[in-house]
């Protein structure tokens, strides 16, 4: 009777388990999947005199996109130094 009753209890502990993946699953499946934005026809670019912030599209309500600098009359991406350096 001790070896049914070990049995039956590792069924229950089998179907427990596998009823909590399952539930996990379904708690998973529920989330609402992002909705990508259009990108903007024309880029829009928030400037100063030589510096600005170019958005090339939105994820939700954020801009994304890069930083500008004015060259020669054109606008250009800039690309930062990464690291940590001393100032002196």
């Amino acid at each position: 009777m001790a070896t049914r009753t070990k049995v039956v209890i590792g069924f229950m502990i089998a179907v427990f388990w596998i009823a909590s993946l399952v539930a996990t699953a379904a708690i998973a499946q529920t989330g609402q999947p992002a909705v990508p934005q259009p990108p903007l026809m024309q880029p829009e670019v928030f400037v100063g005199v030589d510096f600005g912030f170019r958005i090339s599209h939105y994820r939700g309500e954020i801009p994304v996109g890069v930083v500008v600098i004015k060259k020669d009359s054109k606008w250009v991406p800039v690309e930062f130094d990464s690291g940590m350096k001393v100032i002196k």
